[in-house]
């Protein structure tokens, strides 16, 4: 029989690279998603509709959420990071790095969806 794996504690500090790293996994997928969501639209002649197009990236956050959200809380975002550390519900101290691993997994998925050429 599987047992269940309790979620690493929240407020243990020895699981922060993990935390980081789901984080900006995450960000990386999102941003990808949404926005090649748009290209394949354009490219695809009419045949993705809107409702698909903006269904995507809903449907990417969904995954994130249940995928990684018990090691990184899925924020994915630094207003999200914000809002939760505003209202107390997650520690000042790791504001920080959640919005560098953001920014900067945001930063590379962007540079990778440049290099994707049409043909």
């Amino acid at each position: 029989m599987l047992r269940a794996s309790a979620p690493p504690d929240f407020l243990d500090s020895a699981h922060e690279r993990r935390r980081l790293f789901s984080e900006a996994w995450g960000t990386f997928l999102l941003v990808v998603v949404a926005a090649g969501a748009g290209v394949v639209g354009a490219l695809s002649g009419g045949v993705i509709t809107l409702s698909m197009k903006v269904a995507a990236p809903g449907m990417m956050v969904m995954a994130i959420i249940y995928f990684m959200g018990a090691v990184g809380g899925a924020h994915l975002n630094p207003a999200v990071t914000l809002a939760f550390a505003v209202r107390r519900n997650f520690p000042w101290d790791r504001v920080p790095g959640y919005i560098i691993a953001q920014f900067i997994r945001h930063r590379r998925s962007m540079s990778s969806m440049g290099n994707v050429r049409h043909r």
